[in-house]
C-alpha cells in the first residue's frame, strides 16, 4: 500500500481479509476473488487489472473511474522505492533477444491465431 502512496481505499482478500491504505478513513473497496488474482496483479498490474477486472476476478465497490483516479492521484512521483520497484520488474522479465526463432514465436503468436477467431 506504501508504494501505491496509501492511498483511501480498501482491498478484500479472497479470504475474507481487509487490507487498508488509511486504516478507519472511508474509501472505496476492491475485492480480488483468488490469489492467482492478487499475483497476476503484483506482477503487471496495468494489463493485470483489466483483465482481472473483465473477467470478474476484481470487483470494485463504488465508480470505477474514481476508483482508478484515487490510486493515479496517489501513487508518489519519483519516488526511491516506485524506481527500485520498476527496475526489478523490469529485470525480472529479463533481456529480449531479437533472434529468429523469438520473431518465429512472436510471428505465430500474434498472425496465426486460427479462422475461428475471425
Amino acid at each position: 500500500m506504501s508504494l501505491l502512496g496509501n492511498p483511501p481505499i480498501e482491498f478484500l482478500l479472497w479470504t475474507g481479509e481487509r487490507i487498508a491504505g488509511r486504516p478507519g478513513e472511508p474509501g472505496q473497496q476492491l475485492q480480488i476473488k483468488d490469489r492467482s488474482t492478487l499475483f497476476t496483479l503484483f506482477k503487471d498490474s496495468q494489463v493485470g487489472f483489466g483483465d482481472a477486472y473483465s473477467d470478474g476476478r476484481v470487483t470494485v465497490e463504488g465508480d470505477l473511474v474514481t476508483f482508478l483516479e484515487t490510486i493515479y492521484e496517489s501513487m508518489p512521483r519519483g519516488s526511491a522505492e516506485q524506481s527500485l520497484l520498476r527496475r526489478f520488474l523490469s529485470r525480472r522479465r529479463g533481456p529480449r533477444a531479437n533472434t529468429l526463432e523469438g520473431s518465429r514465436e512472436n510471428i505465430h503468436g500474434h498472425y496465426d491465431i486460427g479462422n475461428q477467431f475471425y
